[in-house]
């Protein structure tokens, strides 16, 4: 590898970390080798990478001499390359120099080695640099079962917190699970005890011991654990004993006096808020390794979540209630939450409209325009079809044709019995003057006879004009599409409908006929004119039904009031109307439907 010079410059001071399992006690052994073979050394130091960033993970032979190599260590390690730079020397005999070289894998800088020699001069340096490049691949199989074995211990615990996790959520209750949860911690880390304790006002109160499903709680053993929890809980920090770091622990010095144990008590948090504690106890000649701390807090952290949450839901509703009451109280009586003191104010005023407010009752109902009256035209007599100058949609005067029938055999007809007629009134004249009053009656009773068909049929010749009763508009017929075809006797050919007299059919559901009375005001509007509104009074409520989408609705008529522009209004337009049907409680108004269906439910359940 190739060295590049540097120019020295201050640095800062370097501290070693505290992972007694991790890199650095075998990185130091490496040093403490490389620097014994390499006698012209006076200090070494090792950089493990942590992310972008370099910690140091041995000095040699302490941190005063290794403190000039850490800038230059740092350098190398971020160029990813060997560099060289001179260092004060004490006399000028000699000179010093710091070496760095980084340590790589898949060219990726996994800690930098470097080393502050003194030798007479630069061409000293090369025996050095070659034995630091020689001692680095023992570095690097150093960390790699470092990475490896903290990978390993990874997925352990991943494994470990899956299969603790599927435990306590297969349980039901929080009962069960709390249970399922310190008896499984106690199987895998081999505790003789380990305890689950929760804040209760403000106190840690143990729930749950491992293998016993009841214990004592004023017991001397369980006050002594629940004082340990809440000395850890305060702390906001994991407590050992036998003791590991700068934590108080004069509760657990307590109960390891009674217990004769290793305890490890964490504090357990959701949301970034203490809802507990955990302890495990084993025998004393087996002390909890920091790994091992690190586990459990991964596991406990993974499963207090799902705990907590099964302990909440547990709770009997008042107490469920009371604490959301409590929790929003608190958050709307913070100082700096103002926005929702003004929101609750907000809903205060609401509140109190819905409570108080009233307003007026209506119903909403699919209405048609229909005629009050119309006129049907029907065949006089079985025929054909002469003419059709009019059909449905026009307007008609009173009188004026509408079709015309075929009365060509009707004049036949006509012209057979006006002679007939003539010939029974000769012999009926002659029978007179002989004075034969037998031939006298029956002369008489032919004419008479004749004389009644001819009438029939200038009847039907009239009739075979189809003309409008009355002025008004064609509702239905059309006959233009049948010139010379057949009707028969009776067939409706025509309906006839009178302009300007109009009703309303409102087709109102059951449930709301009761509210509809007769002289009830209303409003309509109908599809075709969107933007008008048609004022009409409720006549009368018919017993006539329909059954629309699985429903039934009665039809109610209304008449339209007097002094409306109805010029553009035709038979069958549809629309809806709104009938006002008084003022009332306007949230009962609103809910009305869901009330209604619920009494209706509940009656057919309890009535």
């Amino acid at each position: 590898m190739n060295y590049s010079k540097v120019t020295a410059t201050p640095v800062r001071g370097a501290s070693g970390r505290g992972d007694e399992n991790g890199a650095q006690a075998p990185a130091q052994q490496w040093l403490v080798a490389q620097c014994g073979q390499v006698p012209e050394a006076r200090a070494g130091l090792v950089l493990e990478a942590e992310g972008e960033a370099f910690a140091p993970v041995a000095l040699w032979p302490n941190a005063a001499g290794a403190g000039l190599l850490l800038e230059l260590s740092e350098r190398a390690g971020r160029d990813a390359r060997g560099l060289i730079m001179a260092l004060p020397a004490p006399d000028a005999a000699s000179a010093n120099f710091g070496i760095a070289y980084p340590v790589k894998r898949d060219d990726a800088v996994l800690a930098v080695a470097a080393l502050a020699v003194r030798v007479s001069g630069e061409d000293a340096l090369q025996p050095v640099m070659r034995q630091l490049q020689w001692g680095a691949a023992g570095l690097e199989l150093i960390l790699t079962r470092h990475v490896a074995q903290a990978e390993r211990e990874r997925v352990e615990t991943l494994e470990n917190g899956i299969d603790l996790l599927s435990a306590v959520l297969a349980e039901p209750r929080f009962e069960g699970a709390a249970m399922a949860f310190v008896t499984d911690l106690a199987t895998r880390f081999a505790a003789d005890r380990v305890s689950l304790g929760l804040i209760e006002k403000g106190e840690c109160k143990v729930r749950h011991m491992s293998h016993s499903s009841q214990f004592d709680k004023r017991m001397n053993l369980t006050r002594l654990i629940e004082a340990a929890m809440d000395e850890a809980v305060d702390q906001r920090q994991p407590v050992t004993t036998p003791a590991t770091g700068p934590a108080i622990r004069l509760a657990h010095d307590a109960l390891a006096a009674q217990e004769q144990g290793a305890a490890m008590t964490l504090p357990l948090y959701v949301e970034g808020e203490p809802v507990g504690a955990l302890m495990v106890e084993r025998p004393l000649n087996q002390p909890f390794t920091d790994s091992e701390l690190r586990t459990i807090e991964s596991l406990a952290a993974l499963a207090i979540t799902a705990l907590e949450e099964k302990r909440q839901n547990d709770r009997p509703l008042p107490a469920k209630v009371w604490d959301e009451a409590r929790r929003l109280a608190d958050t709307v009586l913070r100082p700096d939450r103002i926005e929702y003191r003004i929101g609750l104010g907000f809903g205060a005023l609401l509140l109190a409209f819905l409570l108080f407010a009233r307003g007026t009752d209506s119903l909403s109902a699919d209405a048609t325009l229909a005629p009050q009256q119309q006129r049907i035209l029907a065949a006089p007599f079985d025929g054909y079809v002469r003419n059709a100058p009019l059909r449905a949609g026009d307007r008609v005067r009173r009188g004026q044709i509408i079709a015309s029938l075929d009365d060509s055999d009707l004049r036949l007809e006509r012209a057979k019995w006006l002679s007939q007629l003539s010939r029974y009134g000769g012999l009926y004249q002659d029978a007179a003057a002989s004075a034969d009053r037998v031939q006298t009656s029956v002369n008489s009773a032919q004419r008479d006879e004749a004389q009644a068909h001819l009438d029939l049929t200038d009847a039907l010749i009239a009739r075979a004009a189809l003309r409008a009763p009355f002025d008004g508009l064609v509702v239905s017929g059309d006959l233009s599409q049948r010139l010379g075809g057949s009707v028969t006797k009776g067939e409706v050919l025509f309906t006839v409908a009178p302009r300007g007299n109009y009703r309303v059919d409102l087709n109102v559901k059951e449930s709301r006929i009761a509210a509809v009375k007769v002289g009830q005001k209303g409003v309509l509007h109908l599809s075709a004119l969107p933007s008008a509104a048609y004022d009409f009074t409720v006549q009368k409520i018919t017993p006539k039904t329909v059954a629309q989408n699985g429903a039934s609705y009665f039809v109610i008529e209304a008449l339209l009031d007097s002094g409306q522009d109805i010029a553009l209004l035709q038979p069958g337009m549809e629309g809806v109307g709104k009938v006002d049907t008084g003022r009332g409680w306007l949230l009962g108004i609103w809910t009305r439907d869901l009330t209604e269906w619920l009494r209706l439910k509940l009656w057919g359940l309890f009535g």
